[in-house]
């Protein structure tokens, strides 16, 4: 309801920046930590997932069947997945 809310563990102490949702899955990033992705299918238990760098993650989407992240520093500052 958006009034009430619940506590929830993420799988690491990382500094998270964004949360999208699209295609049945929350995906947010973080901007440090060793897992700087981390995924859930309900918003309640989540799974860290490795980034292909280790940028600081500010931003994500979703659109077209893809979550698109964007970094403000490291070598490639976007990074995409297609979900099926």
């Amino acid at each position: 309801d958006g009034i009430n809310w619940t506590a929830r563990s993420a799988p690491e102490a990382n500094q998270w920046q964004e949360i999208t949702f699209g295609n049945g899955l929350f995906v947010a990033v973080a901007s440090d930590g060793t897992n700087r992705i981390m995924t859930s299918p309900d918003g309640i238990n989540w799974t860290a997932r490795s980034a292909p760098e280790a940028n600081q993650w500010r931003k994500s989407a979703f659109g077209e069947n893809r979550f698109i992240s964007i970094s403000d520093n490291g070598t490639h500052q976007v990074m995409s997945t297609l979900c099926e």
